[in-house]
């Protein structure tokens, strides 16, 4: 009897359990997706139009919705590429007027809309039918996204700027917060030198990998997410005042912030056998005039997975001709291929400050300190 009522249990056990998952079964069903909405690295936007617009040999989706980094319920255009793929220059707008009917039945005519994001792939190469083969120049209006893989292989790509200083004082009425580069938004583009803003962006994860030859103008800076700036070379200059207040040697680019020298990355000449030396000071020249200004900083992700950097000093003279150096920012060294660091030749009366990260993920065999640092 003890055995029967045992079985008993497990049996009635058993019935509640499967009895209470028919149930949970009954109740959770499967969320549906709307299928006129895009979920892509926790932005959502829901496309408004059917067919595509042309405006000015670019071609055009209404979009609404982007996460909050454009307003919600506001309806924009989207980028999704150019007509004309010969092109040498495109100039995206920051509105354009539109006369389209939409998919819910309502009608623009003539309306204003702004141009709220360069679309994901929209130029990019390695998409199908989307060679770009002669594209040298891209001006930007206030766009609010430029959107994931946006401009990736152009091959001949050499300039990226915001098409007018406006930007700076004035954004966008739809635009939440600066503008945002997805990931490898600008990406792949080897030849590109000049990469140019004139107001703080945030750069997601990647958002401008495999820029071999980027010189990068952010006069304010903004986020950036993991390895923004992976496989990325030359200099990176940001936080000055004026274009003017940013230069380069024979060796070094550099910024000149508050009375000095920034160091913001090299060319090939600076790194001799592996090492680069940097300068005590440098030489400004604007116009007709030159002033001479102590080199007291490396900027930000200025050697950046510069592996071929293998050795860091700095230049000091007799006596009281030490190094001006005082700061190493963030990232400055990030996943370089630095196996030595001598800092013989600091002033013994200051400090030098480093920021998170300064020498990560580097390879150190040695780091020569002088006392007191």
């Amino acid at each position: 009897m003890k055995f029967k009522a045992k079985n008993l249990f497990k049996v009635l056990l058993f019935l509640v359990v499967a009895v209470t998952a028919i149930i949970s079964l009954s109740i959770i069903k499967p969320i549906e997706k709307d299928n006129n909405s895009s979920d892509l690295q926790g932005a959502v936007y829901t496309r408004l139009t059917t067919n595509e617009i042309i405006y000015d040999n670019l071609r055009y989706a209404i979009d609404s919705g982007y996460d909050t980094r454009i307003t919600q319920g506001v309806k924009y255009a989207t980028v999704l590429g150019a007509v004309d793929k010969t092109v040498t220059e495109i100039v995206i707008p920051s509105s354009i007027y539109v006369t389209t009917t939409l998919n819910n039945g309502e009608i623009l005519n003539n309306a204003l809309l702004y141009v709220g994001k360069v679309g994901d792939n929209a130029f990019n190469t390695e998409v199908s039918n989307n060679a770009y083969p002669n594209l040298v120049a891209v001006q930007l209006g206030n766009v609010a996204v430029i959107g994931v893989s946006a401009f990736r292989n152009i091959s001949r790509l050499t300039t990226f700027v915001h098409k007018d200083t406006s930007v700076i004082t004035t954004r966008s009425p739809i635009m939440n917060n600066d503008m945002l580069i997805e990931n490898q938004g600008i990406s792949k583009c080897n030849n590109i030198s000049m990469l140019r803003f004139y107001r703080a962006i945030d750069i997601a994860d990647f958002g401008l990998r495999d820029n071999s030859s980027m010189i990068l103008y952010l006069p304010t800076l903004g986020s950036f997410g993991f390895a923004s700036f992976f496989n990325c070379g030359k200099g990176f200059y940001y936080g000055y005042a004026s274009f003017e207040d940013c230069g380069q040697t024979n060796d070094y680019y550099y910024s000149i912030i508050d009375g000095a020298a920034r160091i913001n990355g090299c060319k090939p000449t600076a790194i001799i056998a592996g090492k680069i030396t940097i300068p005590r000071t440098i030489t400004h020249v604007v116009g007709t005039t030159s002033t001479t200004y102590p080199v007291t900083n490396i900027g930000q992700n200025a050697f950046a997975q510069n592996t071929a950097v293998k050795s860091l000093a700095l230049q000091y003279g007799e006596g009281s001709d030490y190094s001006n150096l005082k700061v190493i920012n963030g990232r400055a060294f990030v996943y370089g291929g630095l196996e030595s660091v001598n800092f013989t030749g600091l002033n013994p009366d200051t400090s030098l400050a480093f920021g998170d990260a300064a020498f990560g993920y580097c390879p150190f065999v040695t780091v020569d300190l002088r006392t007191g640092l």
